[in-house]
């Protein structure tokens, strides 16, 4: 996501929170569109999980691969 920000010349902050970065290329790309719910999923990965303390479960990791290969998709579709 980050990468078509800048492909767009967008600044971004650093973040990890993807929905921040949806709602940056939404600027730049009005008809863009991702499920915020899905994004959740990857932002929560990429935040809780990461220290110890929490463990994503076998359903967390499944729908992560999921919304992955999807925004993948899409993201390699703009360039």
């Amino acid at each position: 996501m980050k990468a078509l920000l800048l492909h767009h010349d967008k600044a971004f902050p650093k973040t990890h929170n993807l929905e921040d970065l949806n709602r940056l290329i939404i600027e730049v790309l009005p008809l863009w569109e991702v499920l915020s719910d899905d994004l959740l999923v990857l932002t929560r990965g990429a935040t809780e999980f990461r220290y110890s303390g929490e463990d994503a479960t076998q359903a967390d990791a499944e729908k992560a691969v999921q919304v992955c290969t999807i925004l993948h998709k899409k993201l390699l579709s703009y360039f």
